[in-house]
């Protein structure tokens, strides 16, 4: 499972470091992603992260009628590429609580006109979880003695469309997002994996441009 873990994440760190080239990476210009992490939507999280494009791609389509290009103009939409850092957490009352740091890569389209916002992501994230309940082990001398801090630490694969809409793009604002993103995971379990899914529900701020 190790091996696994650490072969995707040199996968994805080496595609996106041949991606960005030569491109200088300004740390202080990239967004802020701050999102609600419901974790089978009912236990209550929180995700954090930042992104940086190291691709964009702009389509433009002249539309078939002519009273509709003579009105909006061609359509245009823009396509994003970037790569992911995150760090979240949720709380699983009587049972544990969890707490992830995952990096990931995402696609992006964007409709210029109505600034809608279409796409998905791939994600792998290590998941450390803390049991909620008091945990008893046996000691050397067969003493039952209480472990604190016990848990699991997993794996957590993820597929993420994601549903979106630019609610603010004037250049003195830099950009505001709200997105919805139900996530479709993976997560190891001894030497298998289970099922899980998560609802976020946040925005992605870039005030710095």
């Amino acid at each position: 499972m190790k091996s696994i873990f650490k072969t995707t994440i040199l996968l994805i760190l080496i595609s996106s470091l041949n991606a960005t080239g030569q491109n200088e990476i300004k740390l202080s210009e990239l967004p802020y992603n701050i999102s609600f992490y419901g974790d089978n939507v009912i236990h209550p999280g929180l995700k954090i992260g930042t992104s940086y494009i190291f691709k964009t791609k702009d389509k433009t389509k002249i539309r078939k009628f002519k009273g509709l290009e003579n009105k909006w103009g061609s359509k245009l939409k823009t396509i994003d590429f970037s790569a992911d850092l995150n760090l979240g957490f949720y709380n699983h009352p009587n049972n544990h609580l969890g707490t992830f740091l995952g990096i990931g890569v995402t696609r992006l389209r964007t409709k210029a006109r109505k600034n809608r916002v279409l796409g998905f992501s791939f994600e792998i994230n290590y998941l450390r979880k803390f049991y909620n309940l008091p945990t008893y082990i046996l000691n050397e001398n067969n003493e039952v003695e209480r472990k604190r801090f016990s848990g699991t630490n997993e794996v957590m694969f993820v597929f993420a469309p994601t549903f979106g809409k630019n609610i603010l793009t004037k250049k003195e604002f830099g950009g505001v997002r709200i997105f919805a993103k139900p996530s479709i995971q993976l997560i190891s379990y001894n030497h298998s994996f289970l099922p899980n899914f998560a609802l976020e529900l946040g925005c992605t701020l870039n005030i710095n441009k």
